[in-house]
């Protein structure tokens, strides 16, 4: 078998040439075509049986570990984040309407009964507050138990944007010198 010398690449791969190579053109598995040296550049390359002594075989250079941090971290962060939203306590619409029913129910019923200056009372408290819409007690409860929740989602899926942007960034911006 022919010596095989380790032809970096700018992706942080390493092509296999031999001898007879030296002088032609190779291409790269990131598809980037490389120029083989000659003879006595080849030289400065390390050759193939070395390179796998010294490193158990091929090994990842810094782009293929970042992009796979990247990927890693935006794995995790978009499972967390889906999973946060498909386990959301579902709203207590039910109960509110059921709720509101009977309050209201009451008024219908207590109404008749109120004397004319509790009546005027309620009519001058509308009349300075106005009709404002108030939030329900099992709403405000509702929103005050998921709002925790719904920020660790929210953290948990930028998260995952920021895997994405370091597996892109170093993807198609990071060179290797």
């Amino acid at each position: 078998m022919a010596d095989q010398y380790l032809l970096p690449c700018d992706c942080g791969l390493r092509v296999g040439v031999n001898a007879g190579q030296a002088g032609a053109t190779v291409r790269c598995a990131c598809g980037r075509m490389l120029d083989v040296p000659t003879m006595r550049g080849l030289a400065r390359f390390p050759r193939e049986e070395d390179a796998a002594g010294a490193h158990g075989g091929a090994s990842w250079g810094l782009r293929q570990r970042l992009i796979c941090l990247g990927l890693i971290i935006a794995a995790v962060g978009s499972g967390t984040g889906v999973y946060l939203l498909v386990t959301r306590p579902a709203f207590p619409q039910e109960r509110i309407d059921d709720f509101t029913e009977q309050r209201i129910e009451a008024i219908r019923d207590a109404a008749p009964r109120w004397t004319p200056e509790q009546t005027l009372r309620v009519w001058r408290y509308i009349q300075r507050n106005g009709l404002q819409e108030v939030e329900h007690p099992i709403a405000r409860r509702y929103r005050e138990s998921v709002a925790p929740r719904d920020y660790v989602t929210l953290i948990a899926l930028a998260i995952a944007g920021l895997g994405l942007l370091l597996a892109g960034g170093v993807t198609f911006f990071y060179r290797p010198r």
